[in-house]
């Protein structure tokens, strides 16, 4: 038997080492939650336990726990981690509380089961985004300007799959060469598997444990593209444009863009009415410092009476008409003869409208 009523103590340590202790009296003391005295799991012959008067007995308390908002609660935690309990309080421990101990503990296990996958699934995306940038970056940069200390991740520095889970995760070290990541409202797609992959059966996107989501079309409200050349793009944005109609940001990121050209692209975002902001990082995008970048993306997107912002700058009245006086015949030419050379890419296709302008 121990007796530490009384002591203003906040933590219990190693009292698991007395083997033969059967009764402990902790009883008004300070002790928040059950974590500060966690030790008392592993104290096999405890029978008998005290614990009122700490804050974390008391029926209403400001302890940052969800078991000290009630005294039945707090039983059933205390019950769930010390099983062998016979008295609680001086009060005897009933087979009703046992098995609602039993059920706590049941949900307390599986909240840090899923804490756990969380934290491995945030790791292994980060992996995965790694692995996909630096790809972007081996692709589209001179050999000689690489940096190898960044390289891609090897089996051994990559963090360990848990040996059994609810969630399987991809094997390492076979990684993805895409992701499609869906958060709420927004969808983030790297790379241009994941352009493919969102037109294709939920069953063959990797990390999808949101992505039921993006399957009715109202909730995507922002669509985020990394590391996708603008090529790709020209073919994949008026698909998915009619997919999900409602969206209204649309960001993209180490795409490519260098030239006015490129922006051309844009026009096939003609099905997002509702689109109210563009936002082309400057990561990759080498046409956000053309001088003609605003307007020429304006011009792109005129069809879009909603669009407000592009790249954090307000679209005014005024703006449209300048885009409109500067490009405007490009527009009509890009109209006119764009069906006609429906064979061609897009970039010949610009290039050609450029040099009927020009001329």
């Amino acid at each position: 038997e121990l007796n530490l009523r009384r002591n203003q103590i906040t933590h219990v340590y190693e009292i698991d080492q007395l083997l033969s202790l059967q009764r402990l009296f902790l009883s008004h003391n300070q002790i928040q939650r059950y974590g500060d005295i966690s030790c008392l799991s592993d104290c096999v012959s405890l029978h008998e336990l005290t614990l009122d008067g700490n804050p974390m007995s008391e029926p209403v308390s400001s302890a940052p726990t969800s078991f000290s908002s009630s005294s039945s609660s707090y039983r059933s935690v205390v019950l769930s981690h010390i099983r062998q309990l016979q008295q609680l309080d001086q009060k005897p421990v009933t087979e009703g509380e046992l098995r609602v101990a039993v059920l706590v503990a049941q949900e307390e296990d599986e909240r840090e089961e899923e804490m756990r996958r969380r934290t491995l699934l945030k790791e292994h995306k980060e992996v995965v985004i790694k692995n996909i940038s630096q790809a972007w970056l081996r692709k589209h940069t001179p050999p000689q300007d690489i940096d190898n200390s960044d390289s891609p991740p090897t089996s051994q520095q990559l963090p360990p799959s848990p040996p059994s889970s609810p969630f399987p995760l991809p094997p390492y070290p076979q990684l993805p060469s895409f992701l499609v990541d869906s958060c709420e409202d927004a969808l983030h797609l790297y790379s241009s598997g994941a352009l493919d992959a969102v037109r294709s059966s939920p069953a063959h996107h990797h990390y999808q444990a949101q992505l039921q989501t993006t399957q009715n079309a109202a909730v995507v409200l922002s669509v985020h593209v990394h590391y996708v050349d603008h090529q790709e793009l020209d073919l994949w944005l008026g698909r998915v444009a009619k997919q999900w109609p409602q969206v209204k940001l649309l960001e993209l990121h180490c795409n490519n863009l260098a030239s006015l050209q490129h922006l051309n692209v844009l026009r096939q975002a003609a099905n997002w009415t509702a689109l109210r902001e563009l936002a082309i990082s400057p990561d990759g995008n080498p046409i956000t410092e053309h001088p003609h970048f605003h307007s020429y993306a304006i011009s792109c997107l005129k069809c879009l009476p909603a669009l407000e912002k592009i790249n954090d700058r307000l679209v005014t009245g005024e703006d449209r008409e300048v885009a409109s006086r500067h490009f405007g015949a490009l527009e009509q030419l890009h109209a006119t003869h764009t069906e006609r050379m429906a064979g061609c890419s897009q970039d010949e296709v610009s290039f050609y409208l450029f040099i009927y302008f020009l001329l």
